[in-house]
């Protein structure tokens, strides 16, 4: 009886890619909550410069970072004008 060939099982474990961030991104500063905006990037080990209120912080690891919310924006407000006898009638 002959043995059967297996391979065998090799799990390849990954580590999750940290976020990545562009030049000009919102993001807030772990733990204190700072909101700075990216000014440059270094690449090999990721690290960011991050401008907070004039201060340039550099080589910030992404794990101190992460994305602002986007600054939610209330829906435009149309001028109401005021119609001539007549056309007010189209509009309903």
């Amino acid at each position: 009886m002959t043995a059967l060939r297996t391979a065998p099982t090799i799990k390849i474990a990954r580590r999750p890619s940290p976020p990545r961030f562009e030049i000009g991104d919102r993001v807030l500063l772990e733990p204190n909550g700072a909101e700075g905006l990216i000014v440059g990037v270094r690449y090999g080990a990721p690290a960011y410069d991050v401008r907070v209120n004039g201060t340039c912080l550099r080589n910030l690891p992404p794990e101190r970072i992460r994305l602002a919310p986007e600054p939610v924006v209330g829906a435009p407000v149309v001028p109401l004008r005021r119609l001539a006898g007549d056309v007010a009638e189209f509009l309903f």
